[in-house]
């Protein structure tokens, strides 16, 4: 009987336990939200934060184009192929939040064009940051020859380092506008990768009048020198004039300049030949036929801070007329007499300027 009884006090407690346990959940009131989200960062063209502090912060960027030389081009002018096409901005997060190393937000700038009916899409090639906050950044691309007749455009989604760019937007226009770009909400958005067709831009911020690309040639020339040879370096003399007679034993140096008078020869590869040969000037029995991509001279030109690939040729001796395809000397019985003196250029990039 006895242990019937203790059996029954212990059940007793429990279940007092039990109603005093039920009685303080109703006092334990909890909220749990839905996870926690930054607000999007904003990219904001320097040039309207310089024009007025107090302006209200707006999705834009800046636009600048640089020439071969380094200098700004006028923003009436168009680009040509070889410049330098800029997009700067200042990254504005009401959470504090940097674009730091390795910028986020800079790395993921786009710059497009058409090639026929192909939309290319390439990144920027140079980052360059501003020590001070509220910090500048810009990023270079160097315009290339597919991109001549075409349009410029550019994408940029402003992030932060701990930002989500899903909530943020992706900036698409083109470069040639300050009005309003068009906003992607969505990054996986297919029409961020198309080509856009309506005058959109930066929002305000510096831009270019027009962006089709001009060829590296338009409006450029080609020059030919007298030089001579000096201590093992080519000095470079007067212009080759219309008159003047090319001659046996001289050395000659080709030059370009763009329309601006800026020297871009490092620019180009250079081929030497010999062309359409008068066999009355000589006279000979009949002409013969041309010698193309003679061997040049490889000697550094005074002026070039690196020597430049085929840009000296001097005129053999009668028969030592050699092209870079021959395996040997080519027998011309008058040698380079008769024969017109030609050099083209063709365009290179901006690769090394220096010979391999």
């Amino acid at each position: 009987m006895k242990y019937i009884k203790i059996k029954k006090i212990a059940f007793g407690m429990l279940f007092v336990n039990y109603f005093f346990n039920i009685a303080s959940a109703d006092n334990n009131v909890k909220l749990i939200t839905n996870h926690i989200k930054g607000r999007a960062p904003v990219v904001f063209a320097p040039s309207i934060a310089s024009a007025d502090p107090g302006i209200v912060y707006k999705q834009s960027v800046d636009i600048a184009v640089y020439t071969v030389d380094g200098k700004v081009l006028d923003n009436n002018k168009r680009p040509r192929v070889g410049d330098a096409l800029e997009l700067s901005y200042y990254l504005h997060d009401e959470d504090g939040d940097n674009d730091r190393f390795p910028f986020y937000t800079a790395a993921s700038v786009m710059f497009g064009y058409k090639n026929g009916n192909k939309i290319i899409w390439e990144k920027s090639e140079k980052i360059i940051p501003v020590a001070n906050y509220p910090r500048k950044i810009s990023v270079q691309w160097n315009i290339p020859q597919g991109s001549v007749g075409s349009r410029l455009a550019y994408r940029i989604t402003p992030i932060a380092l701990y930002g989500d760019p899903r909530i943020g937007v992706t900036l698409v226009g083109l470069i040639d506008s300050s009005s309003d770009p068009k906003l992607f909400t969505d990054p996986n958005d297919p029409e961020i990768s198309s080509f856009p067709e309506k005058n959109e831009g930066t929002g305000g911020g510096k831009s270019i009048q027009d962006s089709t690309v001009k060829d590296i040639d338009e409006g450029s020339k080609i020059m030919l020198y007298h030089a001579t040879l000096e201590n093992g370096q080519i000095t470079v003399g007067n212009q080759f004039g219309d008159n003047d007679i090319p001659k046996v034993s001289n050395y000659y140096v080709v030059k370009v300049v763009d329309e601006n008078n800026v020297d871009i020869t490092a620019k180009y590869n250079y081929v030497w030949s010999l062309v359409d040969q008068s066999y009355d000037a000589i006279g000979a029995n009949k002409a013969e036929e041309d010698v193309i991509n003679l061997v040049t001279e490889d000697i550094d030109v005074s002026g070039y801070q690196n020597r430049i690939c085929d840009i000296v040729y001097k005129i053999p001796v009668n028969s030592k007329l050699k092209s870079k395809n021959s395996v040997g000397w080519l027998n011309r019985s008058a040698g380079a007499q008769g024969y017109h003196l030609k050099v083209e250029a063709t365009y290179k990039g901006n690769g090394s300027a220096q010979c391999p």
